[in-house]
């Protein structure tokens, strides 16, 4: 690690290009003040001050930050062969070993999906140095770095467990970045950090070039199209399925996506001129998810098996002599005859959430791409028993989703492969607090550059109405629906509902931050049948 204080000189300035070929080989004391993690534990526990004055290492180059320099910093601890943690640990690392961040004890909740999403970009060469700094307090304690920390942990770990899947890293990953030394460890300091704006992945989106020729206005409204449908792409396409973290994908995974899916730019130009200013298309789906349906009819020719071979799967396997048709079905839905198929959405409204409707416009796709004339007959765009279930109320769900063929396998939900932090259920209390929070956000009306950029809202849903088991959402139904968890204090995650008690939902984790295979009660406010915008 570089000396504390040294200043930004030349090598801080650039990118990381590519990783840095040779991260030092032994871990030096974190900011050069302290001789061992012991002697900093020591003056931590003391309260004594180790970084009496602002100082800035630059970690650039090969003084690239290392996994162990960092486990230094964060105090890192792992369980021992006989275990002693008990419930009291951060998350479980690589080799199934409780951990615990003795430096770590002012900080924010810590998000193993997070960590986990940074430790992918930074595996697959997609970590970039910004110049925006790691922050340690005046005592030594981390009070912004558990996230990037542990995430460069976990790569290094995996790497260390199969160097040849990261052929990008020839040693050890390690990052460039630089680390503040010296902040005030006061509420009132620590309270400030990290309450920027996060980007959304439609603002990345909109400061790129991809629809640089278009007008502000609308290349706002296309990058907000895109951000959808990318997650629908993605979903559908099972590359959640294979990544290690399913229910997080950093801006730079969707761009990398994005990178090998470029027909969903011509894709969104599409949907967005049919959509007009009168909202034609998105008045009855989303357009980001239409935009996505698009992209999969028009390969919906596609073998699926060579679409996969790649490691990275991208375009160039894909065969889209059905592309004309595909744009001509969206066509043919604003200006056409399209009553069937508005008749069949407008019939399911009362539970017809993203993926219903995405169902039907499948329907009628499937209809119209083997038809010579482009007719649609209703009675195609009827669910079949299989394709439904009763909710215990006696309510109708949708239990199998229709594809478009090709690489389309439809938006199951993912599975994870490790388990996750187990965290503690919250008390009544919490609930409550907690779903009053969101009743009051939601009732803010934001407006003017602050207003977010949301699709246009399809046919008017149910409420969520007390002990009984529907919501906004649709219809739900115990051991059978698969739901998203969007709670503001947490990151995503999926689980299968087991019951509904009042304003409560009880799930078992399929994937994300709460350990896959656990159970946790949270309001059903935060419930919802699509993936979330990532925060």
């Amino acid at each position: 690690m570089p000396k504390v204080g040294q200043k930004i000189g030349k090598s801080a300035a650039s990118t990381m290009a590519e990783p840095p070929k040779q991260p030092p080989a032994e871990p030096k004391p974190a900011g050069g003040s302290v001789a061992s993690w012991e002697k900093a534990k020591a003056k931590l526990n003391a309260g004594e001050v180790i970084h009496p004055q602002v100082k800035v290492s630059v970690c650039t180059g090969d003084n690239a930050l290392t996994a162990a320099q960092v486990k230094t910093l964060l105090g890192y601890q792992e369980d021992g062969e006989k275990p002693s943690f008990g419930a009291n640990f951060l998350f479980i690392n690589e080799a199934g070993r409780k951990v615990r961040l003795r430096n770590n004890m002012a900080n924010r909740p810590f998000t193993l999906s997070n960590a986990e999403m940074i430790a992918d970009d930074i595996l697959n060469g997609r970590w970039r140095f910004n110049c925006e700094n790691m922050i340690v307090g005046r005592t030594g304690l981390c009070l912004s770095i558990q996230h990037r920390g542990v995430g460069l942990i976990i790569a290094a770990d995996r790497w260390n467990a199969n160097p040849d899947k990261y052929p990008c890293w020839k040693t050890e990953p390690a990052i460039e970045t630089l680390i503040a030394f010296g902040a005030p460890e006061d509420d009132q300091t620590v309270n400030t950090i990290d309450t920027g704006k996060s980007r959304s992945l439609t603002e990345v989106i909109f400061r790129s070039d991809i629809f640089g020729e278009m007008p502000t206005k609308n290349r706002l409204r296309a990058a907000g199209i895109l951000h959808y449908a990318i997650m629908c792409a993605w979903g559908r396409t099972g590359a959640g399925l294979a990544a290690r973290s399913a229910s997080k994908r950093s801006h730079a995974k969707s761009l990398d996506f994005f990178s090998r899916h470029k027909r969903l730019r011509d894709a969104v130009l599409h949907i967005h001129e049919e959509n007009s200013t009168d909202n034609r298309i998105g008045a009855w789906i989303r357009l980001g998810t239409a935009a996505g349906l698009l992209y999969l009819m028009g390969c919906s020719t596609s073998e699926r098996s060579k679409y996969t071979t790649d490691e990275n799967p991208n375009e160039k396997s894909l065969d889209w002599s059905m592309w004309d048709r595909a744009c001509e079905f969206w066509v043919n839905f604003v200006s056409g005859d399209a009553s069937s198929l508005k008749d069949a959405v407008t019939k399911h409204a009362d539970y017809a959430d993203d993926n219903v409707r995405a169902a039907l416009f499948i329907k009628a796709w499937r209809e119209y791409s083997t038809s010579e004339n482009g007719f649609i007959n209703p009675k195609f765009l009827e669910f079949t028993n299989d394709e439904l279930g009763q909710a215990d109320n006696g309510e109708t769900i949708l239990l199998i989703h229709p594809t478009v063929d090709g690489i389309d396998v439809g938006p199951s939900p993912a599975e994870a492969d490790e388990a996750d932090l187990i965290a503690d259920d919250p008390t009544e209390a919490e609930i409550e607090e907690r779903a009053a929070a969101i009743k009051s956000q939601n009732g803010k009306k934001k407006v003017g550059k602050d207003a977010p950029v949301v699709e246009a809202p399809a046919a008017p849903t149910k409420g969520v109405k007390s002990g009984k088991q529907t919501g906004k959402y649709g219809s739900y139904k115990p051991g059978v629906t698969v739901l998203w968890v969007d709670d503001p204090k947490r990151e995503p995650w999926q689980g299968r509902l087991i019951k509904i008690d009042g304003n409560t939902a009880e799930l078992e984790v399929q994937t994300g931050h709460a350990g896959a295979g656990t159970k946790r009660k949270v309001p059903i406010t935060f419930c919802q049948p699509t993936q979330p915008e990532a925060k």
